[in-house]
């Protein structure tokens, strides 16, 4: 859903919207995507773009350096993304769960009204697998060997830098 939509009314005239558009969409033979030479050409993807706002914590590649190919789950919800202590926490515990390696980024305003504190529970049974920093350079993170997978809002940047890796990849 795009991040403007802040709503749980089902009324909503947007919420409606996009219900409907969704609707035409599934009844299409086929899904035409704008998008653009850059994304398309052969160039050096991870110098195409340098849109980070945050100071880039560079510890998270050296710790992906000693996992096996394909095992990271990354976690990154952007630069925008509000959500309460609780959705937190729902995210935490599935990341627990899943019992995979996983770098989370957990920005210093993404938990709307209050800090992150994260249960001693998740610290002691992740602390062997789990990394958790304020940001990192995503274009390398998403690029590297170890990441098998990537939650995230879907946000511009993420969109574009994931993208690009694939565009390398398929190149």
């Amino acid at each position: 859903m795009p991040g403007f939509i802040r709503t749980t009314d089902p009324n909503d005239l947007m919420i409606k919207f996009i219900i409907e558009a969704a609707d035409i969409v599934l009844r299409g033979n086929a899904i035409v995507f704008n998008t653009s030479n850059e994304l398309e050409s052969q160039h050096n993807y991870l110098a195409s773009i340098d849109s980070d706002i945050w100071k880039e914590d560079m510890t998270c590649l050296e710790w992906l350096e000693s996992k096996k190919r394909g095992s990271v789950i990354y976690v990154n919800f952007g630069s925008f993304m509000v959500m309460t202590l609780e959705q937190l926490l729902e995210f935490a515990l599935g990341l627990a769960n899943s019992k995979q390696p996983f770098v989370q980024i957990i920005s210093l305003d993404l938990v709307f009204g209050g800090s992150v504190i994260l249960s001693s529970k998740f610290v002691n049974e992740t602390s062997d697998r789990g990394l958790i920093a304020s940001w990192c350079p995503q274009e390398q993170v998403l690029n590297h060997s170890s990441i098998g997978g990537f939650l995230t809002q879907c946000g511009r940047n993420s969109k574009t830098e994931s993208t690009s890796v694939v565009l390398a990849f398929f190149c």
